[in-house]
């Protein structure tokens, strides 16, 4: 009995390595493309976009430390920028919301489901975030990045938008507020407020440290040709925003203070 396990032992161990691991399936690797870079003083910002399946896409968010090289370009010394090894890779899946977030949404945009969703037969689906994240603004003061990410979630007033702040410091993500629909964002001086303008002509406020948003709404008159169109968003100061207003081609220039915007979320 000694001899025969002997042998079984020195057969198992003479078996190359490889036919072990000829078995195992090898990670499907999937198409990646490169949507955008912004190199700054030191760090450089990438939006990837994962292509998993022909319909179905996400992106990751590359932060790495960045530096300038002196390059000679026909006897002339030129600064270029070069990126260094990646210091965090921020994908869909560390943006979390809460349940309750998803639901809210789902009631609000899907109807009054809360029976259906109390027997998890609801009718819009989970994981809420389907899309993102994507980069919108930059506080490099402070290292602070602000992201977009869509739901899956679609109604009659649009498909909310979840904004979130990640610091690169803490490697810590916060999730600030939701909005509706697609938007620019502008970040305050002093990256303490950041105005969100939506393609329904809505501009709102949000604090970037509590979430607390401040809203200011184009005026809904009695018909469309008296709805003011609101363009030129800009930060006079931590304060202020300014913005023109068009009301049947009249053209006005009004300011918001928003000293209130910690006032109600």
């Amino acid at each position: 009995m000694k001899f025969i396990i002997k042998i079984l032992l020195v057969y198992l161990v003479s078996i190359p390595f490889c036919s072990f691991a000829t078995q195992l399936k090898p990670t499907k690797a999937y198409k990646e493309t490169i949507l955008q870079t912004r190199v700054y003083n030191n760090i450089a910002i990438q939006t990837i976009d994962i292509e998993k399946s022909k319909i179905f896409h996400e992106n990751k968010i590359i932060i790495s430390k960045s530096f300038f090289k002196k390059t000679s370009i026909n006897g002339k010394i030129f600064k270029m920028p070069q990126i260094g090894a990646p210091i965090w890779i921020i994908t869909a899946s560390d943006l979390h919301v809460t349940e309750n977030t998803c639901l809210t949404i789902d009631a609000l945009l899907c109807g009054n489901y809360h029976e259906i969703f109390k027997s998890n037969e609801a009718i819009c689906h989970y994981p809420c975030i389907s899309d993102g994240p994507e980069l919108i603004a930059f506080d490099e003061k402070k290292g602070i990045l602000y992201l977009d990410a869509g739901t899956n979630v679609e109604g009659t007033a649009g498909a909310p938008r979840f904004l979130f702040s990640a610091d690169i410091h803490t490697k810590k993500i916060k999730y600030l507020n939701t909005f509706i629909a697609p938007y620019t964002a502008y970040l305050s001086p002093n990256g303490n407020h950041i105005a969100i303008f939506d393609e329904y002509n809505e501009i709102d406020i949000c604090n970037t440290r509590t979430g607390n948003i401040l809203e200011i709404h184009g005026q809904h008159e009695s018909s469309a040709a008296q709805y003011n169109n609101l363009s030129d968003i800009k930060w006079l100061n931590e304060n202020e925003l300014e913005y023109m207003e068009n009301n049947q081609n009249k053209f006005t220039i009004a300011k918001k203070n928003i000293v209130n915007v910690n006032s109600k979320k």
